[in-house]
């Protein structure tokens, strides 16, 4: 017979394993020291430190690249563009108050007869 859930009583939870403490002695030698020559060492720390190099110069190359491409859409006045990158999810307010504009303006009609009026004006220059 299976007794009802609710008439046992609940198992205590214990620890079953002790924490043994340890400690790691500074005093112990690195066994691999001396599988590995000098030479092979010290070439391994200069491929290093060029690979450190390396990674600075590209990282401050694309920092560089970056603010510039940034500057060249803020100066087209794209920000919202920077916005968009920056924002994780939906459309920046920036772009928002831009829509609720064009469509206080006359909306996509309005902008179809500005484009087909630029496109004149670019014709007869």
């Amino acid at each position: 017979v299976v007794p009802n859930p609710r008439d046992m009583t609940p198992v205590e939870a214990t620890q079953n394993v002790k924490e043994n403490p340890f400690s790691l002695s500074n005093n112990i030698e690195d066994p691999f020291k001396s599988l590995v020559s000098k030479a092979v060492l010290k070439k391994a720390e200069e491929m290093r430190a060029n690979l450190r190099a390396e990674a600075k110069r590209v990282n401050d190359s694309v920092n560089e690249q970056t603010d510039s491409a940034r500057a060249v859409l803020a100066s087209l006045g794209l920000p919202a563009s920077l916005e968009s990158i920056q924002q994780e999810e939906g459309l920046p307010d920036s772009v928002w108050n831009r829509i609720a504009e064009i469509q206080k303006s006359g909306g996509f009609q309005e902008l179809e007869v500005k484009s087909i009026d630029c496109k004149i004006s670019h014709i007869n220059e």
